[in-house]
């Protein structure tokens, strides 16, 4: 594994990395409006739910882009 992939992956698995990415989600000027999926990260306990559930990235399935 060359060494750009193997720091990817090593990102990719970080939970500060995830934490981030949540927070990031979470505090742009759209935070409030559920997206395509009507979920809408309001709680705490629902931004660590997303975060753990960022986890299983083999389970993940992009979603279809909204048309607007």
């Amino acid at each position: 594994m060359s060494m750009v992939k193997h720091i990817q992956n090593t990102i990719v698995r970080s939970f500060a990395a995830r934490a981030l990415a949540v927070k990031e989600i979470c505090s742009n000027r759209g935070s409030k409006t559920p997206g395509i999926d009507d979920y809408l990260l309001d709680t705490t306990e629902k931004r660590m739910k997303a975060i753990y559930a960022l986890r299983e990235l083999s389970a993940y399935e992009a979603q279809p882009v909204r048309r607007v």
